[in-house]
């Protein structure tokens, strides 16, 4: 997803406001549906005696930034149909807030693609010290893991918005 900082009924013809309305009803919907399920399902992960540690650690960061993802895009939303309207606000400060939602949003989405190839980093390193990795805890892994996957995410969002890395 591009990030729109334009109102939709800017973008819009009258005609085709109905059937984008009815688009972002069923996203908003299926949004709150995959909300619900982020949460239960980390419960659930947090509690799984089946995986190892790091494996944990790295599925609730994923799941961490799902909701970081889902909480910018609503947060969009309400701006782009000016259910929030900032337009009689401090112009700076809502701007400012507009893009720094849009950096959070981008950034949760790089980083989601991202925390999946870390996945395969971390069941590499399984497989390198396949002797004793299940049995010791090795947080530095992790902590690697997800410190790459911040750092990436946070590059490639603000190259993508600001061109600025």
């Amino acid at each position: 997803g591009i990030v729109v900082f334009s109102r939709i009924d800017e973008l819009l013809t009258p005609a085709s406001h109905v059937i984008i309305i009815t688009i972002t009803a069923f996203e908003l919907f299926f949004i709150l549906i995959l909300l619900t399920v982020l949460s239960l399902s980390a419960k659930i992960i947090w509690k799984s005696a089946v995986f190892h540690a790091n494996m944990i650690r790295m599925a609730l960061f994923f799941i961490f930034n799902l909701h970081l993802w889902i909480i910018s895009r609503i947060a969009m939303y309400f701006y782009q149909a000016r259910i929030i309207d900032v337009s009689d606000k401090v112009p700076d400060i809502w701007s400012t807030i507009i893009i720094s939602i849009s950096v959070v949003r981008m950034y949760s989405a790089f980083a989601i693609n991202a925390s999946l190839l870390t996945l395969v980093i971390e069941r590499l390193f399984a497989t390198l010290l396949i002797h004793d990795y299940e049995s010791c805890d090795r947080k530095l892994i992790a902590v690697f893991c997800i410190s790459s996957t911040i750092l990436f995410g946070i590059a490639c969002a603000l190259e993508s918005l600001l061109g600025v890395v």
